[in-house]
Protein backbone atom coordinates (compact mmCIF):
# COMPACT_ATOMS: atom_id res chain seq x y z
CA UNK A 1 0.00 0.00 0.00
CA UNK A 2 1.26 3.47 -0.90
CA UNK A 3 2.32 5.48 2.13
CA UNK A 4 0.48 8.81 2.55
CA UNK A 5 2.60 11.76 3.73
CA UNK A 6 1.28 14.70 5.74
CA UNK A 7 2.55 18.25 5.32
CA UNK A 8 2.59 18.80 9.12
CA UNK A 9 3.61 16.47 11.95
CA UNK A 10 0.67 14.58 13.42
CA UNK A 11 0.81 16.12 16.97
CA UNK A 12 0.42 19.67 15.57
CA UNK A 13 -2.67 18.70 13.57
CA UNK A 14 -4.28 17.36 16.76
CA UNK A 15 -4.35 20.85 18.28
CA UNK A 16 -6.37 22.45 15.48
CA UNK A 17 -9.24 21.42 13.28
CA UNK A 18 -7.98 19.20 10.46
CA UNK A 19 -8.95 19.93 6.87
CA UNK A 20 -10.86 17.39 4.78
CA UNK A 21 -7.68 16.49 2.88
CA UNK A 22 -5.79 15.99 6.11
CA UNK A 23 -8.54 13.82 7.55
CA UNK A 24 -8.50 11.67 4.41
CA UNK A 25 -4.72 11.31 4.66
CA UNK A 26 -4.95 10.45 8.38
CA UNK A 27 -7.53 7.75 7.73
CA UNK A 28 -5.35 6.20 5.07
CA UNK A 29 -2.36 6.26 7.42
CA UNK A 30 -4.41 4.68 10.21
CA UNK A 31 -5.60 1.87 7.94
CA UNK A 32 -2.02 1.28 6.78
CA UNK A 33 -0.61 1.34 10.36
CA UNK A 34 -3.16 -1.07 11.83
CA UNK A 35 -2.95 -3.41 8.86
CA UNK A 36 0.85 -3.57 9.02
CA UNK A 37 0.60 -4.60 12.69
CA UNK A 38 -2.22 -7.09 12.08
CA UNK A 39 -4.61 -5.31 14.45
CA UNK A 40 -7.89 -5.86 12.51
CA UNK A 41 -7.27 -9.58 12.12
CA UNK A 42 -6.28 -10.01 15.79
CA UNK A 43 -9.31 -7.99 16.92
CA UNK A 44 -11.55 -10.19 14.86
CA UNK A 45 -9.98 -13.35 16.36
CA UNK A 46 -10.24 -12.22 19.98
CA UNK A 47 -13.82 -11.01 19.51
CA UNK A 48 -14.87 -14.35 18.03
CA UNK A 49 -13.11 -16.38 20.75
CA UNK A 50 -14.47 -14.17 23.52
CA UNK A 51 -18.03 -14.59 22.31
CA UNK A 52 -17.81 -18.35 22.83
CA UNK A 53 -15.79 -18.15 26.09
CA UNK A 54 -18.03 -15.44 27.62
CA UNK A 55 -15.41 -14.33 30.27
CA UNK A 56 -16.61 -12.28 33.24
CA UNK A 57 -13.85 -9.71 32.73
CA UNK A 58 -14.22 -8.76 29.06
CA UNK A 59 -11.46 -6.17 28.94
CA UNK A 60 -9.14 -8.30 31.07
CA UNK A 61 -9.59 -11.07 28.51
CA UNK A 62 -8.73 -8.71 25.66
CA UNK A 63 -5.71 -7.36 27.56
CA UNK A 64 -4.38 -10.87 28.20
CA UNK A 65 -4.84 -11.77 24.54
CA UNK A 66 -2.89 -8.80 23.22
CA UNK A 67 -0.20 -9.12 25.91
CA UNK A 68 1.08 -12.25 24.19
CA UNK A 69 1.87 -10.13 21.11
CA UNK A 70 3.73 -7.45 23.06
CA UNK A 71 7.41 -6.86 22.40
CA UNK A 72 9.98 -8.60 24.58
CA UNK A 73 10.79 -6.78 27.80
CA UNK A 74 14.21 -5.14 27.51
CA UNK A 75 16.45 -3.70 30.22
CA UNK A 76 16.49 0.08 30.29
CA UNK A 77 17.97 1.00 33.68
CA UNK A 78 19.95 -0.41 36.61
CA UNK A 79 19.49 1.69 39.73
CA UNK A 80 21.72 1.35 42.82
CA UNK A 81 20.84 1.99 46.44
CA UNK A 82 23.02 1.97 49.60
CA UNK A 83 21.57 -0.50 52.13
CA UNK A 84 22.72 -2.62 55.10
CA UNK A 85 22.94 -6.38 55.60
CA UNK A 86 22.05 -8.53 58.63
CA UNK A 87 25.36 -7.72 60.34
CA UNK A 88 24.80 -3.97 60.09
CA UNK A 89 27.45 -3.66 57.39
CA UNK A 90 26.98 -1.40 54.41
CA UNK A 91 25.64 -3.28 51.41
CA UNK A 92 24.25 -2.60 47.96
CA UNK A 93 20.82 -3.11 46.40
CA UNK A 94 20.13 -3.12 42.66
CA UNK A 95 16.80 -2.13 41.15
CA UNK A 96 16.44 -3.46 37.62
CA UNK A 97 14.02 -1.67 35.28
CA UNK A 98 12.69 -2.75 31.91
CA UNK A 99 10.43 -1.47 29.13
CA UNK A 100 7.08 -3.22 29.63
CA UNK A 101 4.39 -2.33 27.09
CA UNK A 102 6.02 1.06 26.34
CA UNK A 103 6.50 1.95 30.04
CA UNK A 104 9.55 1.73 32.30
CA UNK A 105 8.79 -0.64 35.17
CA UNK A 106 10.69 -2.00 38.19
CA UNK A 107 11.26 -5.70 37.52
CA UNK A 108 13.50 -6.89 40.34
CA UNK A 109 15.19 -5.75 43.54
CA UNK A 110 18.24 -7.63 44.81
CA UNK A 111 20.59 -7.04 47.75
CA UNK A 112 24.25 -7.94 47.80
CA UNK A 113 25.25 -10.67 50.26
CA UNK A 114 28.79 -11.42 51.38
CA UNK A 115 30.92 -13.24 53.93
CA UNK A 116 34.08 -12.09 55.64
CA UNK A 117 37.18 -13.81 54.29
CA UNK A 118 38.84 -13.52 57.69
CA UNK A 119 38.55 -16.12 60.47
CA UNK A 120 36.40 -14.99 63.38
CA UNK A 121 39.43 -14.98 65.70
CA UNK A 122 41.26 -12.37 63.58
CA UNK A 123 42.81 -9.37 65.32
CA UNK A 124 41.05 -5.99 65.47
CA UNK A 125 43.63 -4.59 63.04
CA UNK A 126 42.91 -7.34 60.51
CA UNK A 127 39.17 -6.80 60.84
CA UNK A 128 39.62 -3.07 60.40
CA UNK A 129 41.63 -3.62 57.21
CA UNK A 130 38.98 -6.05 55.99
CA UNK A 131 36.28 -3.42 56.57
CA UNK A 132 38.28 -0.90 54.54
CA UNK A 133 38.68 -3.41 51.70
CA UNK A 134 34.95 -4.09 51.82
CA UNK A 135 34.17 -0.40 51.42
CA UNK A 136 36.57 -0.16 48.49
CA UNK A 137 34.96 -3.19 46.90
CA UNK A 138 31.47 -1.66 47.27
CA UNK A 139 32.65 1.55 45.60
CA UNK A 140 34.24 -0.48 42.82
CA UNK A 141 30.97 -2.44 42.38
CA UNK A 142 29.04 0.80 41.95
CA UNK A 143 31.54 2.05 39.37
CA UNK A 144 31.56 -1.25 37.47
CA UNK A 145 27.76 -1.44 37.33
CA UNK A 146 27.28 2.21 36.37
CA UNK A 147 30.16 2.58 33.92
CA UNK A 148 30.64 -0.86 32.37
CA UNK A 149 27.89 -3.42 33.06
CA UNK A 150 24.74 -1.31 32.85
CA UNK A 151 25.51 0.33 29.45
CA UNK A 152 26.12 -3.07 27.88
CA UNK A 153 22.82 -4.52 29.15
CA UNK A 154 20.56 -1.69 28.00
CA UNK A 155 18.23 -2.95 25.29
CA UNK A 156 18.84 -6.70 25.87
CA UNK A 157 15.86 -9.01 26.34
CA UNK A 158 15.65 -9.66 30.09
CA UNK A 159 14.99 -13.36 29.44
CA UNK A 160 18.36 -13.85 27.71
CA UNK A 161 20.05 -14.94 30.95
CA UNK A 162 22.97 -16.78 29.34
CA UNK A 163 23.72 -13.91 26.96
CA UNK A 164 23.63 -11.36 29.79
CA UNK A 165 25.86 -13.50 32.02
CA UNK A 166 28.30 -13.85 29.13
CA UNK A 167 28.40 -10.06 28.68
CA UNK A 168 29.08 -9.66 32.41
CA UNK A 169 31.91 -12.20 32.22
CA UNK A 170 33.45 -10.39 29.24
CA UNK A 171 33.74 -7.31 31.42
CA UNK A 172 34.99 -8.88 34.66
CA UNK A 173 37.19 -11.78 33.52
CA UNK A 174 39.84 -9.70 31.69
CA UNK A 175 40.20 -7.49 34.78
CA UNK A 176 40.54 -10.56 37.01
CA UNK A 177 43.01 -12.24 34.65
CA UNK A 178 45.20 -9.13 34.69
CA UNK A 179 45.23 -9.21 38.52
CA UNK A 180 45.96 -12.96 38.54
CA UNK A 181 48.88 -12.44 36.16
CA UNK A 182 50.31 -9.64 38.27
CA UNK A 183 49.95 -11.71 41.41
CA UNK A 184 51.55 -14.76 39.81
CA UNK A 185 54.57 -12.69 38.82
CA UNK A 186 54.92 -11.52 42.43
CA UNK A 187 54.67 -15.14 43.67
CA UNK A 188 57.35 -16.22 41.19
CA UNK A 189 59.71 -13.49 42.41
CA UNK A 190 59.17 -14.54 46.02
CA UNK A 191 59.80 -18.17 45.11
CA UNK A 192 63.01 -17.32 43.28
CA UNK A 193 64.22 -15.26 46.25
CA UNK A 194 63.40 -18.11 48.64
CA UNK A 195 65.26 -20.61 46.45
CA UNK A 196 68.29 -18.29 46.37
CA UNK A 197 68.29 -18.01 50.18
CA UNK A 198 68.00 -21.79 50.56
CA UNK A 199 70.88 -22.32 48.10
CA UNK A 200 73.09 -19.94 50.10
CA UNK A 201 72.30 -21.88 53.28
CA UNK A 202 73.39 -25.14 51.62
CA UNK A 203 76.70 -23.63 50.50
CA UNK A 204 77.27 -22.16 53.97
CA UNK A 205 76.58 -25.50 55.61
CA UNK A 206 79.19 -27.26 53.46
CA UNK A 207 81.89 -24.88 54.68
CA UNK A 208 81.23 -25.79 58.33
CA UNK A 209 82.01 -28.96 60.17
CA UNK A 210 79.19 -31.40 60.63
CA UNK A 211 77.44 -30.48 63.86
CA UNK A 212 76.95 -33.25 66.43
CA UNK A 213 73.51 -34.80 66.73
CA UNK A 214 71.37 -33.52 69.58
CA UNK A 215 70.04 -36.34 71.69
CA UNK A 216 66.28 -36.65 71.97
CA UNK A 217 65.41 -34.54 68.92
CA UNK A 218 63.66 -36.12 65.96
CA UNK A 219 63.64 -35.18 62.31
CA UNK A 220 62.41 -31.71 61.37
CA UNK A 221 58.74 -31.48 60.52
CA UNK A 222 58.18 -30.70 56.85
CA UNK A 223 55.10 -28.48 56.53
CA UNK A 224 53.54 -27.78 53.18
CA UNK A 225 52.65 -24.08 53.12
CA UNK A 226 49.12 -22.93 52.38
CA UNK A 227 48.21 -22.13 48.83
CA UNK A 228 48.03 -18.37 48.18
CA UNK A 229 44.56 -17.07 49.04
CA UNK A 230 42.37 -16.28 46.08
CA UNK A 231 42.27 -12.54 45.52
CA UNK A 232 39.44 -10.99 43.53
CA UNK A 233 39.37 -7.60 41.90
CA UNK A 234 37.49 -4.98 43.94
CA UNK A 235 33.85 -5.09 42.88
CA UNK A 236 33.91 -8.63 41.47
CA UNK A 237 30.62 -9.33 43.29
CA UNK A 238 28.89 -6.79 41.03
CA UNK A 239 28.46 -9.48 38.39
CA UNK A 240 26.64 -11.75 40.83
CA UNK A 241 24.13 -9.17 42.05
CA UNK A 242 23.27 -8.01 38.51
CA UNK A 243 22.93 -11.62 37.30
CA UNK A 244 20.56 -12.39 40.21
CA UNK A 245 18.49 -9.30 39.41
CA UNK A 246 18.19 -10.30 35.77
CA UNK A 247 17.12 -13.82 36.77
CA UNK A 248 14.42 -12.52 39.13
CA UNK A 249 13.25 -10.09 36.45
CA UNK A 250 13.05 -12.91 33.89
CA UNK A 251 10.84 -14.90 36.26
CA UNK A 252 8.62 -11.86 36.81
CA UNK A 253 8.20 -11.26 33.08
CA UNK A 254 7.43 -14.92 32.39
CA UNK A 255 4.92 -14.85 35.25
CA UNK A 256 6.27 -18.07 36.75
CA UNK A 257 7.88 -19.14 40.00
CA UNK A 258 11.58 -18.34 40.29
CA UNK A 259 12.63 -22.00 40.75
CA UNK A 260 10.66 -22.91 37.62
CA UNK A 261 12.37 -20.17 35.64
CA UNK A 262 15.87 -21.17 36.80
CA UNK A 263 15.04 -24.80 36.03
CA UNK A 264 13.90 -23.84 32.52
CA UNK A 265 17.37 -22.44 31.82
CA UNK A 266 18.69 -26.03 31.90
CA UNK A 267 15.52 -27.82 30.80
CA UNK A 268 14.38 -29.03 34.23
CA UNK A 269 10.70 -29.27 35.08
CA UNK A 270 10.74 -31.67 38.04
CA UNK A 271 12.09 -30.63 41.41
CA UNK A 272 13.11 -31.81 44.88
CA UNK A 273 13.06 -29.85 48.12
CA UNK A 274 16.59 -29.70 49.63
CA UNK A 275 17.12 -30.96 53.16
CA UNK A 276 17.77 -28.04 55.52
CA UNK A 277 20.95 -27.91 57.60
CA UNK A 278 20.45 -25.90 60.78
CA UNK A 279 23.39 -24.73 62.89
CA UNK A 280 22.69 -25.23 66.60
CA UNK A 281 26.10 -24.49 68.10
CA UNK A 282 28.92 -22.31 66.86
CA UNK A 283 32.20 -23.29 68.49
CA UNK A 284 35.83 -23.60 67.44
CA UNK A 285 38.84 -21.41 68.03
CA UNK A 286 36.92 -18.11 68.04
CA UNK A 287 34.28 -19.30 70.53
CA UNK A 288 34.59 -19.72 74.31
CA UNK A 289 35.64 -23.10 75.66
CA UNK A 290 38.58 -25.45 75.05
CA UNK A 291 37.07 -27.25 72.05
CA UNK A 292 38.62 -25.92 68.81
CA UNK A 293 38.08 -28.50 66.09
CA UNK A 294 34.32 -28.38 65.44
CA UNK A 295 33.23 -24.96 64.21
CA UNK A 296 29.53 -25.73 63.65
CA UNK A 297 27.27 -28.44 65.05
CA UNK A 298 24.41 -28.85 62.59
CA UNK A 299 21.25 -30.96 62.47
CA UNK A 300 19.66 -32.47 59.35
CA UNK A 301 16.11 -33.88 59.33
CA UNK A 302 15.38 -37.34 57.97
CA UNK A 303 14.45 -37.42 54.25
CA UNK A 304 11.27 -39.23 55.27
CA UNK A 305 9.87 -36.09 56.90
CA UNK A 306 7.98 -33.36 55.10
CA UNK A 307 9.73 -30.03 55.16
CA UNK A 308 7.01 -28.48 57.31
CA UNK A 309 7.38 -31.24 59.91
CA UNK A 310 11.19 -31.07 59.76
CA UNK A 311 11.27 -27.29 60.27
CA UNK A 312 8.80 -27.44 63.15
CA UNK A 313 10.85 -30.08 64.98
CA UNK A 314 14.14 -28.28 64.22
CA UNK A 315 12.78 -25.12 65.82
CA UNK A 316 11.63 -27.16 68.83
CA UNK A 317 15.14 -28.61 69.24
CA UNK A 318 16.68 -25.15 69.00
CA UNK A 319 14.23 -23.62 71.49
CA UNK A 320 14.62 -26.53 73.90
CA UNK A 321 18.36 -26.02 73.93
CA UNK A 322 17.79 -22.30 74.45
CA UNK A 323 15.66 -23.10 77.50
CA UNK A 324 18.40 -25.39 78.79
CA UNK A 325 21.00 -22.68 78.42
CA UNK A 326 18.81 -20.15 80.19
CA UNK A 327 17.99 -22.54 83.05
CA UNK A 328 21.64 -23.46 83.47
CA UNK A 329 22.60 -19.79 83.64
CA UNK A 330 19.90 -19.27 86.29
CA UNK A 331 21.15 -22.28 88.24
CA UNK A 332 24.68 -20.89 88.12
CA UNK A 333 23.43 -17.59 89.51
CA UNK A 334 21.84 -19.45 92.45
CA UNK A 335 25.00 -21.22 93.50
CA UNK A 336 25.31 -23.86 90.77
CA UNK A 337 22.25 -25.95 91.71
CA UNK A 338 20.93 -27.93 88.76
CA UNK A 339 17.35 -27.06 87.87
CA UNK A 340 17.03 -28.99 84.62
CA UNK A 341 17.03 -32.78 84.42
CA UNK A 342 17.84 -32.90 80.70
CA UNK A 343 21.53 -32.26 81.30
CA UNK A 344 23.22 -34.66 83.69
CA UNK A 345 26.74 -33.54 82.94
CA UNK A 346 27.81 -29.99 83.63
CA UNK A 347 28.73 -27.27 83.89
CA UNK A 348 27.70 -26.89 80.24
CA UNK A 349 26.29 -23.43 80.06
CA UNK A 350 26.66 -20.05 81.64
CA UNK A 351 24.97 -17.92 78.96
CA UNK A 352 22.66 -17.91 75.96
CA UNK A 353 24.83 -15.94 73.51
CA UNK A 354 24.29 -16.29 69.76
CA UNK A 355 26.41 -15.33 66.74
CA UNK A 356 25.52 -13.59 63.46
CA UNK A 357 23.75 -16.68 62.11
CA UNK A 358 21.69 -17.21 65.28
CA UNK A 359 23.70 -20.22 66.52
CA UNK A 360 24.42 -20.61 70.24
CA UNK A 361 28.00 -19.73 71.26
CA UNK A 362 28.23 -21.99 74.30
CA UNK A 363 31.56 -22.83 75.99
CA UNK A 364 32.38 -26.42 75.00
CA UNK A 365 35.43 -28.28 76.31
CA UNK A 366 35.08 -31.55 74.38
CA UNK A 367 34.11 -32.38 70.82
CA UNK A 368 31.37 -34.71 72.06
CA UNK A 369 29.80 -32.11 74.32
CA UNK A 370 27.85 -30.31 71.60
CA UNK A 371 26.52 -33.58 70.20
CA UNK A 372 25.51 -34.78 73.67
CA UNK A 373 23.59 -31.60 74.37
CA UNK A 374 21.66 -31.81 71.09
CA UNK A 375 20.88 -35.48 71.66
CA UNK A 376 19.57 -34.73 75.15
CA UNK A 377 17.26 -32.06 73.72
CA UNK A 378 16.04 -34.55 71.10
CA UNK A 379 15.27 -37.14 73.79
CA UNK A 380 13.26 -34.53 75.67
CA UNK A 381 11.16 -34.14 72.48
CA UNK A 382 10.92 -37.93 71.89
CA UNK A 383 13.16 -37.63 68.83
CA UNK A 384 16.04 -39.94 68.03
CA UNK A 385 19.39 -39.12 66.42
CA UNK A 386 20.16 -41.33 63.46
CA UNK A 387 16.44 -41.82 62.79
CA UNK A 388 14.57 -38.52 63.07
CA UNK A 389 17.58 -36.24 62.79
CA UNK A 390 21.20 -36.51 61.75
CA UNK A 391 24.34 -34.45 62.42
CA UNK A 392 26.76 -32.56 60.20
CA UNK A 393 30.01 -31.11 61.55
CA UNK A 394 31.73 -28.15 59.95
CA UNK A 395 35.35 -28.61 61.04
CA UNK A 396 38.04 -25.95 61.28
CA UNK A 397 40.96 -27.93 59.91
CA UNK A 398 42.58 -24.86 58.38
CA UNK A 399 42.11 -22.65 61.45
CA UNK A 400 43.51 -24.89 64.22
CA UNK A 401 46.69 -25.96 62.44
CA UNK A 402 49.94 -25.17 64.28
CA UNK A 403 52.44 -24.27 61.57
CA UNK A 404 55.44 -24.67 63.89
CA UNK A 405 54.59 -28.16 65.10
CA UNK A 406 52.70 -29.37 62.05
CA UNK A 407 49.73 -30.50 64.15
CA UNK A 408 46.08 -29.62 64.76
CA UNK A 409 45.12 -28.34 68.20
CA UNK A 410 41.68 -29.92 68.31
CA UNK A 411 41.24 -29.15 72.02
CA UNK A 412 43.30 -26.67 74.02
CA UNK A 413 46.50 -28.51 74.94
CA UNK A 414 45.73 -31.56 72.76
CA UNK A 415 47.37 -31.72 69.32
CA UNK A 416 47.00 -34.33 66.60
CA UNK A 417 48.66 -34.91 63.26
CA UNK A 418 46.59 -35.03 60.11
CA UNK A 419 46.90 -38.82 60.05
CA UNK A 420 45.78 -39.02 63.69
CA UNK A 421 42.57 -37.18 62.85
CA UNK A 422 41.40 -40.15 60.80
CA UNK A 423 41.20 -42.15 64.03
CA UNK A 424 39.66 -39.25 65.96
CA UNK A 425 36.88 -38.85 63.40
CA UNK A 426 36.38 -42.60 63.14
CA UNK A 427 35.84 -42.76 66.92
CA UNK A 428 33.27 -39.94 66.70
CA UNK A 429 31.34 -41.81 64.00
CA UNK A 430 31.45 -45.00 66.08
CA UNK A 431 30.04 -43.18 69.09
CA UNK A 432 27.59 -41.01 67.10
CA UNK A 433 26.41 -42.97 64.02
CA UNK A 434 23.98 -40.12 63.30
CA UNK A 435 26.86 -37.99 61.97
CA UNK A 436 26.50 -38.07 58.18
CA UNK A 437 28.66 -35.15 56.99
CA UNK A 438 32.12 -33.79 57.81
CA UNK A 439 33.28 -30.60 56.14
CA UNK A 440 36.94 -29.53 55.83
CA UNK A 441 38.47 -32.13 58.23
CA UNK A 442 42.07 -31.06 57.45
CA UNK A 443 43.93 -28.50 55.34
CA UNK A 444 43.63 -29.30 51.66
CA UNK A 445 47.43 -29.01 51.39
CA UNK A 446 47.74 -32.20 53.47
CA UNK A 447 46.65 -34.51 50.72
CA UNK A 448 47.89 -37.72 52.36
CA UNK A 449 45.93 -37.06 55.56
CA UNK A 450 42.83 -36.09 53.56
CA UNK A 451 43.03 -39.33 51.57
CA UNK A 452 43.44 -41.39 54.74
CA UNK A 453 40.37 -39.77 56.31
CA UNK A 454 38.34 -40.20 53.12
CA UNK A 455 39.20 -43.87 52.76
CA UNK A 456 38.48 -44.65 56.40
CA UNK A 457 35.16 -42.89 56.94
CA UNK A 458 33.69 -42.08 53.49
CA UNK A 459 31.52 -45.25 53.46
CA UNK A 460 29.66 -43.86 56.49
CA UNK A 461 29.33 -40.12 55.81
CA UNK A 462 29.82 -37.34 53.28
CA UNK A 463 33.28 -35.78 53.08
CA UNK A 464 32.76 -32.15 52.13
CA UNK A 465 34.80 -29.11 51.23
CA UNK A 466 34.14 -25.40 50.90
CA UNK A 467 34.82 -24.88 47.20
CA UNK A 468 35.73 -21.72 45.33
CA UNK A 469 33.32 -21.55 42.39
CA UNK A 470 35.82 -19.52 40.34
CA UNK A 471 38.26 -22.45 40.20
CA UNK A 472 35.68 -25.21 40.46
CA UNK A 473 36.19 -26.83 37.07
CA UNK A 474 39.97 -26.97 37.57
CA UNK A 475 39.63 -28.24 41.13
CA UNK A 476 36.75 -30.76 41.01
CA UNK A 477 37.00 -33.69 40.78
CA UNK A 478 40.48 -33.94 42.30
CA UNK A 479 41.74 -37.51 42.92
CA UNK A 480 44.24 -36.16 45.45
CA UNK A 481 41.45 -34.50 47.48
CA UNK A 482 38.44 -36.80 47.04
CA UNK A 483 35.10 -35.40 48.21
CA UNK A 484 31.49 -36.49 48.13
CA UNK A 485 29.98 -33.08 48.96
CA UNK A 486 30.79 -29.52 47.89
CA UNK A 487 29.75 -26.40 49.82
CA UNK A 488 28.87 -23.52 47.51
CA UNK A 489 27.98 -19.87 48.11
CA UNK A 490 26.34 -17.51 45.66
CA UNK A 491 28.47 -14.41 46.23
CA UNK A 492 30.63 -13.88 43.16
CA UNK A 493 29.23 -16.20 40.47
CA UNK A 494 26.71 -15.48 37.76
CA UNK A 495 23.61 -17.69 37.67
CA UNK A 496 24.78 -19.44 34.51
CA UNK A 497 28.15 -20.24 36.08
CA UNK A 498 26.93 -21.62 39.40
CA UNK A 499 24.27 -23.68 37.60
CA UNK A 500 26.98 -25.29 35.46
CA UNK A 501 29.07 -25.85 38.61
CA UNK A 502 26.24 -27.78 40.27
CA UNK A 503 25.66 -29.81 37.09
CA UNK A 504 29.36 -30.66 37.06
CA UNK A 505 29.11 -31.85 40.69
CA UNK A 506 26.10 -34.03 39.88
CA UNK A 507 27.95 -35.61 36.97
CA UNK A 508 30.77 -36.58 39.36
CA UNK A 509 28.43 -37.93 42.07
CA UNK A 510 29.16 -35.03 44.42
CA UNK A 511 26.17 -33.69 46.35
CA UNK A 512 25.79 -29.91 46.68
CA UNK A 513 25.33 -28.01 49.94
CA UNK A 514 24.00 -24.55 49.07
CA UNK A 515 25.12 -22.22 51.83
CA UNK A 516 23.89 -18.77 52.82
CA UNK A 517 26.27 -15.90 53.54
CA UNK A 518 27.28 -14.35 56.86
CA UNK A 519 26.06 -10.93 55.77
CA UNK A 520 22.60 -11.98 54.61
CA UNK A 521 19.41 -10.19 53.66
CA UNK A 522 15.80 -11.34 53.62
CA UNK A 523 16.19 -12.22 49.95
CA UNK A 524 15.31 -15.93 49.50
CA UNK A 525 16.93 -16.37 46.08
CA UNK A 526 19.19 -19.28 47.11
CA UNK A 527 16.12 -21.31 48.13
CA UNK A 528 14.78 -21.22 44.58
CA UNK A 529 18.29 -21.81 43.22
CA UNK A 530 18.72 -24.91 45.41
CA UNK A 531 15.32 -26.32 44.38
CA UNK A 532 15.91 -25.62 40.68
CA UNK A 533 19.25 -27.46 40.73
CA UNK A 534 18.27 -30.42 42.95
CA UNK A 535 20.77 -29.48 45.66
CA UNK A 536 20.78 -32.16 48.34
CA UNK A 537 21.18 -29.72 51.25
CA UNK A 538 20.72 -26.04 52.00
CA UNK A 539 22.55 -24.50 54.96
CA UNK A 540 20.92 -21.29 56.18
CA UNK A 541 22.29 -20.97 59.73
CA UNK A 542 20.18 -21.37 62.86
CA UNK A 543 16.38 -21.82 62.72
CA UNK A 544 15.83 -18.25 63.90
CA UNK A 545 16.31 -14.62 62.74
CA UNK A 546 14.37 -13.12 59.86
CA UNK A 547 17.12 -13.25 57.23
CA UNK A 548 17.65 -16.98 57.97
CA UNK A 549 14.02 -18.07 58.17
CA UNK A 550 13.12 -16.15 55.00
CA UNK A 551 14.93 -18.92 53.08
CA UNK A 552 13.11 -21.60 55.05
CA UNK A 553 9.72 -19.94 54.63
CA UNK A 554 10.30 -19.76 50.89
CA UNK A 555 11.05 -23.49 50.84
CA UNK A 556 7.82 -24.13 52.74
CA UNK A 557 5.95 -22.15 50.10
CA UNK A 558 7.62 -24.11 47.30
CA UNK A 559 6.72 -27.37 49.04
CA UNK A 560 3.11 -26.22 49.05
CA UNK A 561 3.25 -25.20 45.39
CA UNK A 562 4.77 -28.49 44.25
CA UNK A 563 2.48 -30.67 46.33
CA UNK A 564 2.50 -34.27 45.15
CA UNK A 565 4.59 -33.29 42.12
CA UNK A 566 7.72 -32.86 44.28
CA UNK A 567 10.24 -35.65 43.77
CA UNK A 568 11.40 -37.45 46.91
CA UNK A 569 14.92 -38.10 48.15
CA UNK A 570 15.85 -41.72 48.96
CA UNK A 571 14.87 -42.60 52.52
CA UNK A 572 18.42 -43.65 53.39
CA UNK A 573 21.62 -41.70 52.78
CA UNK A 574 24.11 -43.24 50.40
CA UNK A 575 27.79 -42.38 50.71
CA UNK A 576 30.25 -43.07 47.89
CA UNK A 577 33.46 -44.82 48.90
CA UNK A 578 36.52 -42.62 48.36
CA UNK A 579 39.59 -44.89 48.26
CA UNK A 580 43.18 -43.66 48.27
CA UNK A 581 44.09 -43.07 44.61
CA UNK A 582 46.52 -45.57 43.19
CA UNK A 583 49.71 -44.05 41.80
CA UNK A 584 50.69 -45.69 38.54
CA UNK A 585 54.29 -46.84 38.62
CA UNK A 586 56.35 -46.14 35.49
CA UNK A 587 56.89 -49.17 33.31
CA UNK A 588 60.43 -50.58 33.38
CA UNK A 589 62.26 -50.54 30.08
CA UNK A 590 63.17 -53.94 28.69
CA UNK A 591 66.87 -54.75 28.98
CA UNK A 592 68.62 -55.37 25.67
CA UNK A 593 71.07 -58.30 25.84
Amino acid sequence: MEKVELEEPLPEIQYRKATSAEMYALKKQAVQYYKENGVPLKMENVMNEMFYDRPDDVFGHIANYFESFAKAVTINKVELLDTFDSRGQQSLTTNLYGIVRNNSKLLAETQLTSSSRLPDYSSPEEKENDAVERQESLKASIELINDKISPVLIGIDVNEQNQIDEEISKILLPLQEALDKERQEEENKKKEEQERIEAEKVVSAKDKRKSPKVKGKGAAVVIIPDEPKDKLIPGYESGCIVSKSVCKAGSFVKNCELYEYIGSLTGKDQFKIPLPMFTIFYSGRAAPGKQNYVKEYMIIPSPTKTLSQAVKESVQIYNTIGDILASKAAASDKGGKKQNSIINEGPYITSKLVNDTGAFCTPLDRIEQGLDLIQDAMKHLNLESGTDFYFALNLSGQEVFDYEKGKYEIVAGIQKTGDDLADVLNDILNKYPGVIALIDPVRKEEKQAWQKISEKISPRCYIGRNVNTRHFFNDIPNPELPISASVLKLETSTISHITSVISHSDANEIVTIMQSSQGESEDSFISDLAVANDCKFIHVGAPCRGERLSKVNRLLRIEQLLGDKALKWPENFEFPYLPIPQVEEPEEEEKVE
